[in-house]
């Protein structure tokens, strides 16, 4: 299974290098994972009944800022994770153009990852648009909006 593809001899996640490990984290973002009922120890993905939550996509963005500092894209790669986040959080509709009934709300530790990780590369510019968007969620918010 690609779960067993990225483990190494020791039974470890691909944490041997940055762009192993980036492939690990981008593989359970975007794939909700559950052990099969049939007792068969398989894997199934996109399992509708487990869903990353807050906890879930702040743990990855994290690890996107720690590893940040060597690997380039990652600051890149935990923005695009967090502006899923705002997307599917104003419009409640996924990238299929499925409902999306509760979706997670950006909190301010997702946020706080992301503008680490652009720390990390040196990216100011790219930090500073990021608190400009976070901003611009709580004023619509507070308006009663949560599109912008």
């Amino acid at each position: 299974t690609e779960v067993d593809s990225a483990m190494d001899a020791n039974g470890f996640l691909g944490l041997g290098g940055s762009s192993s490990s980036l492939g690990v984290v981008s593989f359970f973002v975007s794939s909700p994972l559950v052990v099969d009922d049939d007792g068969g120890g398989g894997v199934v993905v996109g399992d509708e009944r487990i869903r990353p939550d807050g906890i879930s996509f702040g743990s990855v963005l994290d690890a996107y800022a720690k590893i940040a500092r060597y690997e380039p894209y990652a600051a890149r790669r935990a923005e695009d994770i967090l502006a899923r986040m705002i997307r599917h959080y104003n419009t409640k509709i996924d990238e299929d153009g499925q409902p999306i009934p509760n979706p997670v709300r950006p909190n301010v530790y997702c946020f706080n990852a992301v503008l680490n990780a652009h720390a990390a590369r040196g990216a100011g510019l790219r930090a500073t648009h990021l608190l400009k968007t976070m901003e611009d969620m709580v004023e619509n918010e507070r308006r009663g909006s949560r599109n912008n």
